[in-house]
């Protein structure tokens, strides 16, 4: 609303509190919450309001002169009615099915009327002998009113009317104006300080639900970036045991060690290095243990049921610490990517400059680098016969200029 309106301060309280119909599917869940935190704690409250009435009853028929037996026992039934009808407001099917606000504003008549009973019986206790009778009769009034405060707090509306209850019974009771006054000024304390309480929720709700939808927005990012491309992520702790691993790799894991689960082993007992990279001259252990990052590192699993033969899956893997806000240590969180193509790719063109395509001999640059190789060793045996045998075939030319290089090939 504009700040024309003249509805809008009360319309945002209201909302705050709420007690309107117009909550949205931010708030709507925040107080919900709040609802089922007073139903977790509303048993206490009826057993303490019981004790209180069990107390004042008994006192009653003490000393009938004192409290009227009829009177008293009216009082306690109303007020275990009353805590009767907020437990089926939090508690039954039936409420938890009706909106928010509807509990609230029930939730917040209990609470006055709570409050009116609870007053009246702490009054009456006054009334008895001074004595040990009346001492236990006021403890227990003050204890269910104190139980009954502390439940309600969650909800802000209902300990607003807890206090308006108290407040208005005060000056029926005593009959007296400065009391009332009094009272009536710590209760406009009570109103500015729950409205703020109000507020600060309100923004805890809008600040919690933000995050959840970054939260959502990320894992489904991340969801999508795992598994439709070639990335992954993994996280160890600070013992080096993995605690995340992406499912697709953990997959392709597991068709070379079937009966191991990764998740929970050591990172360097799952992956091992490519020792010819270059690159890599520190190891993955010198990394875990010294806490430094590590970036592009060439993996293969661990256990690969080729033995010596050429891995069936290649990774590359980058790593750094985590520590949290008191820069305490707390493992490590990295990325990786699945090489296995790139490496086939690059053999084949290593393979294509060495070697014809057709016969699969050495060409000629590979036969140079051999003869380099072959004549570089010379130098540890000055006497060692070296020997270079060289086969041609005649007239090879006329043969795929008469018949095409098709015969040639054949040839």
């Amino acid at each position: 609303r504009s700040s024309s309106d003249p509805d809008a301060p009360a319309t945002s309280v209201l909302r705050l509190l709420c007690l309107r119909d117009d909550l949205d599917d931010r708030d709507a869940p925040a107080h919900t919450t709040r609802l089922a935190s007073v139903a977790a704690i509303w048993p206490f409250v009826i057993v303490a309001q019981a004790v209180a009435a069990a107390a004042m009853l008994g006192s009653a028929l003490a000393a009938p002169l004192a409290l009227p037996p009829i009177h008293t026992g009216f009082v306690i039934a109303l007020a275990m009615l009353i805590a009767g009808v907020g437990y089926g407001v939090l508690s039954t099917a039936w409420a938890r099915e009706r909106p928010p606000h509807v509990r609230t504003r029930v939730l917040a008549l209990v609470a006055a009327g709570s409050a009116a009973t609870l007053s009246s019986l702490l009054w009456a206790s006054t009334q008895l002998p001074v004595g040990p009778v009346q001492l236990g009769c006021f403890v227990a009034a003050a204890g269910a009113i104190g139980i009954t405060t502390i439940a309600l707090h969650p909800v802000r509306a209902a300990t607003l009317g807890f206090g308006t209850g108290l407040v208005l019974m005060l000056p029926i009771l005593s009959g007296r104006v400065l009391p009332s006054v009094v009272a009536l000024a710590f209760l406009i304390c009570l109103a500015i300080a729950t409205i703020r309480l109000a507020r600060l929720d309100a923004q805890a709700a809008e600040h919690r639900a933000s995050e959840a939808r970054e939260g959502r927005l990320a894992a489904k990012m991340i969801a999508e970036f795992e598994g439709h491309g070639t990335g992954w992520f993994w996280e160890a702790d600070r013992h080096g045991r993995l605690t995340y691993l992406s499912a697709k790799v953990v997959s392709e894991l597991r068709q070379s060690d079937p009966a191991t689960d990764p998740v929970g082993r050591l990172l360097i007992d799952v992956f091992r290095m490519d020792s010819a990279a270059p690159g890599t001259e520190r190891t993955l252990a010198f990394h875990l243990s010294s806490r430094t990052s590590f970036s592009d590192y060439t993996v293969c699993a661990n256990c690969d049921p080729t033995g010596a033969g050429e891995p069936s899956r290649w990774w590359s893997i980058s790593g750094r610490p985590v520590v949290d806000d008191l820069g305490r240590f707390q493992g490590f969180i990295g990325s990786g990517s699945d090489l296995t193509e790139k490496r086939k790719s690059d053999a084949e063109i290593t393979r294509l400059a060495l070697f014809d395509g057709l016969t699969g001999l050495a060409n000629r640059q590979r036969m140079r680098h051999s003869l380099d190789k072959t004549l570089q060793q010379q130098r540890v045996g000055p006497y060692r016969p070296t020997a270079l045998f060289l086969m041609d075939l005649d007239r090879f030319k006329a043969v795929n200029d008469t018949l095409g290089h098709q015969a040639g090939d054949a040839l």
